[in-house]
């Protein structure tokens, strides 16, 4: 899976895609070089796609 970013240099803001793998790593930004912090992944957030209730 891949983990989008956004670059914190005011002059570039481009957004760039990151392997998840690099979770909790910092990472250059292809266009300028500016360090990125990329996001841990977060445990505590429900899954995307929960299961339904059951009918009844």
């Amino acid at each position: 899976m891949v983990v989008a970013v956004r670059c914190p240099a005011e002059k570039c803001r481009k957004y760039q895609m990151v392997e998840d793998s690099d979770r909790g790593k910092t990472v250059n930004c292809l266009v300028c070089g500016t360090p990125i912090r990329v996001p841990a992944a977060d445990s505590s957030k429900p899954p995307a796609n929960p299961k339904p209730p059951p009918r009844v």
